[in-house]
């Protein structure tokens, strides 16, 4: 008599893990032995699942994007080197349509839209970028940019932008008053909740402007600062400025790094 086992069993090896693993076998040997393949295999099955979930998973009016991660190393610009997050983002909520029935002004619902969006992103652990918000809501980033800064002075809430927390692009920060308030010595979680920042925010913009400062006060050249502090240019030209405003024991150095940064020595 025929064992069922032997006759159905292997309909139950025609998985996807088992094509990667036989893919991996045959024609990436050298990976190691079946422990490796199958860690690859699994790592792989468990981004397959991440990045592309059951679409039961959404609910009506929401869209998968992917994230820059919130914790990425400082430092990291090109795109392909970045950590990137699955966030499920509500595109389309029953208060947007209220607003529509209501007669809300257009501009108005957009600005809540991106709000939302740049909200909903960081509670799952990403970050985007004005552009992303941008692309999602078809319309151009200067008007995203507008929409950003005018929803800060209405609300005085500063949203989660890659601008803000990466220290990327052109976002306007409450960097100069952060960094303000540490040099008359207020702790960093006064600070951030003074300007609705994380203390992670606040701490990344003190810490910033020292690293600069140490490395200028040490006498290294402009020119290698943001290689020796792990910042692109536009970064340690942002804090070099801080350290000119605040900068006042020593006149002398203040008209000093003036000289230096015109001459770009």
């Amino acid at each position: 008599m025929v064992n069922p086992r032997d006759v159905y069993e292997p309909i139950a090896r025609k998985t996807f893990e088992n094509a990667l693993s036989q893919l991996f076998r045959t024609e990436f040997g050298f990976l190691g032995g079946p422990a490796v393949i199958n860690l690859i295999v699994n790592r792989i099955k468990l981004l397959c699942d991440e990045y592309y979930p059951p679409i039961e998973n959404f609910q009506f009016g929401e869209m998968l994007w992917f994230a820059v991660a919130e914790n990425i190393k400082r430092g990291q610009i090109r795109m392909e080197d970045l950590k990137l997050v699955p966030v499920k983002l509500p595109i389309v909520t029953s208060e947007d349509i209220q607003m529509y029935i209501k007669g809300v002004p257009q501009k108005e619902i957009k600005k809540a839209v991106m709000a939302r969006l740049f909200r909903a992103a960081q509670e799952q652990g990403g970050i985007l970028a004005e552009v992303d918000v941008a692309i999602m809501m078809h319309i151009n980033t200067f008007k995203v940019s507008k929409y950003f800064v005018e929803y800060q002075k209405e609300t005085g809430e500063m949203l989660p932008s890659r601008g803000v927390i990466h220290d990327v692009g052109g976002t306007v920060t409450h960097k100069v008053q952060i960094v303000a308030e540490y040099l008359e010595n207020k702790q960093s979680p006064d600070v951030a909740r003074k300007y609705d920042h994380s203390v992670k925010a606040a701490d990344r913009y003190i810490s910033g402007y020292e690293r600069v400062k140490t490395a200028y006060k040490n006498g290294i050249p402009l020119g290698k600062i943001p290689f020796v502090t792990n910042m692109s240019k536009r970064l340690v030209s942002e804090y070099l400025s801080l350290l000119e405003k605040f900068e006042h024991e020593n006149i002398g150095n203040d008209e000093y790094l003036k000289e230096k940064r015109n001459s770009g020595k």
